[in-house]
């Protein structure tokens, strides 16, 4: 065996001076053995450098170097901070924006869909320039009562 291999787990650890339990936990999270069951030095000292970076506070990691925990705390805290923006209405659900719209968007379908019923009797017997003239008071009409409506309050999302 060449001198750029250890025989096991126990030989690395003395090697790279280091515990068992921490070349165990490399392992578990990734540092593979060679075909035979042996690790290669160089790629336990690229382990043992990853690691001692890991420890240094204000160094990045990678995201393959993140542990599940560490993801998971990133996740909740990420969780935490949008729970925030919603509370001080910073954030809004795109349910509530699309349930906001779909309800504006009926509510002028609504009247759009009235205009008719509503202006065909006051038009009959009248000229033509009458008629138009009606027509675009009662559109002029609907158009501005919907601008000036307040949008309905979106509902909380459960």
């Amino acid at each position: 065996m060449s001198r750029t291999r250890v025989k096991s787990q126990a030989s690395l650890a003395r090697a790279l001076g280091v515990s068992r339990a921490t070349v165990t936990k490399w392992v578990a999270d990734g540092l593979e053995p060679e075909r035979d069951g042996s690790f290669d030095l160089r790629k336990g000292r690229a382990w043992k450098k990853i690691a001692a970076t890991k420890m240094k506070a204000g160094t990045a990691r990678t995201v393959i170097g993140k542990t599940a925990d560490e993801r998971y705390r990133e996740a909740k805290a990420s969780k935490a901070e949008d729970e925030l923006q919603r509370s001080r209405g910073e954030l809004v659900l795109i349910a509530d924006i699309t349930r906001l719209w779909t309800d504006q968007i009926l509510n002028i379908k609504q009247h759009l869909l009235s205009f008719g019923q509503v202006i065909a009797p006051q038009l009959v017997g009248r000229s033509i320039r009458q008629i138009q003239a009606e027509i675009d008071q009662k559109m002029f009409q609907i158009l501005s009562q919907l601008a000036t409506e307040p949008p309905k309050v979106m509902r909380k999302a459960s």
